[in-house]
């Protein structure tokens, strides 16, 4: 840990850590210890939607996900697809015959 100096300020004697530091001295302290220490600010991290991650995959790969994943997550690829800058033919048609083939599954039962 880097060490900072540290002016005590005050009229009575002050605590930083494991180091006493009388009215008017100087002393190096950690710097997280120090009162004055205000940590970096923490840059968000991009989460990345898992199916973002399916829909960088090919045809093959995204229908054979769509045929295991719920109803919700299908809605979901088919939506995230028409909206690309690229939606793929081949992708949007599978999900929609998953999504009639589900339906029809649905209406027999």
């Amino acid at each position: 840990m880097p060490l900072v100096a540290f002016t005590n300020t005050k009229k009575h004697t002050v605590y930083v850590g494991n180091k006493s530091i009388k009215a008017g001295e100087t002393r190096e302290v950690e710097e997280a210890l120090s009162p004055n220490f205000q940590p970096a600010p923490t840059e968000a991290v991009d989460e990345i939607d898992p199916l973002e991650t399916i829909l960088s995959g090919n045809v093959e790969a995204v229908l054979a996900f769509a045929t295991k994943s719920s109803d919700d997550d299908l809605h979901a690829l088919q939506d995230m697809e028409e909206e690309s800058e690229a939606p793929r033919k081949g992708v949007l048609e599978g999900l929609l015959k998953i999504a009639l083939s589900r339906a029809d599954l649905g209406a027999a039962e």
